[in-house]
């Protein structure tokens, strides 16, 4: 009797310390927490949270699920609902947030950075929704390309500013038919103007998987004219007559346009559309309004 008692104490006391060696505790990172603060919240190493979260490499973000090799509780903890099962018996991993920030916090499945960074290289093909006439009144073809360099200002995993720079180019064409005495004439004109442009946004960001995101954004695209021409020859003519931008008269350098787009983010591509409306009176052959189609490749 006295032997069997002794060798189920020893097993209990054996299958305890098991227990309390494979316990670990969960930690969803907090705004303001670091490495060394969440260690020292635990009364662990850095080098310990390192070798428990092999693909984490030094780098957290709010929202980032850590995993706490220890079997001490921290102070002012409140738990959230997770339990893992391991062999033939259940061990409680349990999630802790502090109480502080327990009715704000959420773990998202989304890799969120949050502050200044590069976001995306950005190419735009604008289809116009309303035409300049020409100044004999017929109406032109019309194109509009841009390209451009984006980031983002993150104020947290849903809320976003952005910001970039690009290269816009504008050209439309168009034929009249001009009476010379008896004779009708075919006249072709084109204009074409380089821009530079600078887009602001400001948007939601709606995290769907970890590798899918939904924004919804606005804000005003500024454009300024660096470079353009216009040019016009008749049928009879072999040679265009050209007008470069510093002789041009009544161009618009400065052309803002207010923007409303909405895109999804694909792992690292991204694909949207938006509807751009001109604040002021175009350039001639230039677009009123226009709706965006853009591919981007996510930085």
């Amino acid at each position: 009797m006295m032997k069997r008692t002794i060798l189920s104490l020893l097993f209990g006391t054996a299958s305890m310390f098991a227990m309390a060696q494979n316990q670990t505790v969960s930690h969803v990172v907090q705004r303001g927490e670091t490495l060394e603060s969440i260690a020292e919240y635990y009364n662990v190493s850095v080098e310990d949270i390192d070798k428990a979260n092999p693909n984490m490499d030094g780098v957290v973000y709010v929202g980032l699920k850590l995993t706490i090799p220890t079997n001490i509780s921290p102070k002012n903890e409140t738990k959230t609902e997770e339990t893992t099962t391991s062999g033939n018996s259940s061990i409680g991993n349990t999630t802790y947030v502090s109480q502080s920030s327990y009715t704000t916090s959420k773990s998202y499945d989304n890799e969120t950075t949050l502050g200044f960074q590069f976001a995306r290289i950005k190419a735009t093909y604008l289809f116009p929704t309303e035409i300049e006439k020409s100044s004999r009144g017929h109406y032109r073809s019309s194109y509009n390309l841009s390209f451009v360099l984006e980031g983002e200002y993150v104020f947290n995993p849903n809320i976003f500013a952005g910001f970039g720079l690009g290269y816009m180019a504008q050209g439309s064409c168009n034929s009249d038919r001009n009476k010379d005495g008896h004779s009708i004439r075919y006249q072709q004109y084109e204009t074409q103007y380089h821009y530079v442009m600078v887009p602001l946004s400001i948007g939601y960001r709606m995290p769907i998987t970890r590798n899918v995101n939904f924004d919804a954004y606005t804000g005003p695209v500024v454009t300024c004219v660096v470079a353009g021409y216009t040019q016009n020859r008749t049928d009879t003519s072999e040679e265009w007559n050209k007008t470069k931008l510093k002789d041009m008269k009544k161009v618009k350098y400065f052309t803002p346009f207010w923007n409303i787009g909405a895109r999804i983010k694909l792992w690292s591509f991204e694909l949207g559309a938006e509807y751009w409306h001109l604040l002021t009176k175009t350039n001639e052959g230039g677009s009123k309004g226009a709706i965006a189609a853009y591919f981007a490749l996510h930085i």
